[in-house]
């Protein structure tokens, strides 16, 4: 294994400066600006996981493979952008729109107050799809929860889930409102309909298109904000700390490790095995058009 040579530095630690500004000194946002850099890496991030989605379409668009990625292992592709997409987005909706904060009264106070200047002086509506994307992604975080309900509630018999719909998605029924199969039912849980554009979970839609527009919004106002702001004191203060080497005996046994393992997984053609038994899946294919 190869060590850092004289020529290589022996650690390096990025320290970002947040310290606390004299009030008055600078532009209001001056105290948030932490909060707007970090808007706008996730946001960036978010875009990253969309722009790789739907560059699947190809170039020019061809929103019909969609079709043929439902059948291949491009569905796991799929919604791993879409998972990434989720992740970023609930760190821009939090910052934006706190809900429960843990912590004393007075850490959700200032929360809220936080939430309320930065929704301010970036012109976020309160019906911005920024703030609703923690409808959808909540659900699949807690999917541990829904598939408890789904095993335990005793009238449900199959679901839609990792699903890539076209042309429409199933209507969430309820409990007593299946009039066959003997009164049982089908749910929806992770569902994307690439032709409309929507990110699905039961009855939940997230508008996968105006986020990505406001997102990208987001990003000009931010933008805009810094451009306004005066210029910086470059002596920006960092606090004390205490530096501390791996032991590059560790290190460098942890690394041959790790390349011996995937090494042999990848000759043995074993790297991502896939499960041996699942669920039946069919797909309900009507040739009729809407009405």
């Amino acid at each position: 294994m190869t060590r850092a040579s004289q020529d290589q530095p022996s650690l390096i630690l990025p320290m970002t400066s947040v310290g606390r500004i004299k009030h008055g000194e600078r532009g209001a946002a001056d105290n948030l600006s932490w909060y707007l850099t970090v808007l706008g890496e996730q946001s960036r991030l978010a875009l990253l996981h969309l722009t790789r989605l739907w560059a699947i379409e190809g170039d020019p668009p061809d929103p019909t493979v969609w079709i043929q990625a439902r059948r291949s292992d491009v569905v796991e592709m799929i919604w791993a952008e879409i998972q990434g997409a989720l992740f970023a987005g609930i760190v821009v909706s939090r910052i934006l729109d706190p809900r429960a904060v843990r912590g004393n009264s007075e850490l959700q106070l200032r929360a809220h107050e936080r939430g309320d200047a930065l929704r301010t002086l970036l012109s976020v509506a309160d019906d911005s799809a920024l703030l609703s994307v923690g409808e959808v992604r909540d659900a699949f975080e807690h999917l541990d929860e829904r598939m408890d309900r789904v095993v335990h509630a005793g009238d449900v018999v199959s679901v839609s889930d990792l699903a890539i719909n076209w042309g429409g998605c199933f209507e969430s029924l309820r409990p007593g409102e299946a009039d066959g199969r003997g009164g049982m039912r089908h749910v929806n849980m992770r569902a994307f309909a690439p032709d409309a554009g929507y990110l699905i979970y039961d009855d939940k839609r997230l508008d996968l298109w105006a986020w990505e527009v406001e997102l990208h919004n987001l990003l000009i106002e931010i933008r805009d904000v810094h451009k306004a702001q005066p210029a910086r004191d470059r002596r920006a203060p960092y606090g004390a700390a205490k530096p501390m080497h791996w032991s590059p005996d560790e290190v460098a046994a942890r690394q041959e490790r790790i390349h011996e393992i995937r090494a042999l997984l990848h000759s043995e053609g074993d790297w991502m095995p896939r499960p041996s038994s699942r669920p039946e899946t069919v797909d309900l294919v009507i040739n009729d058009p809407p009405e």
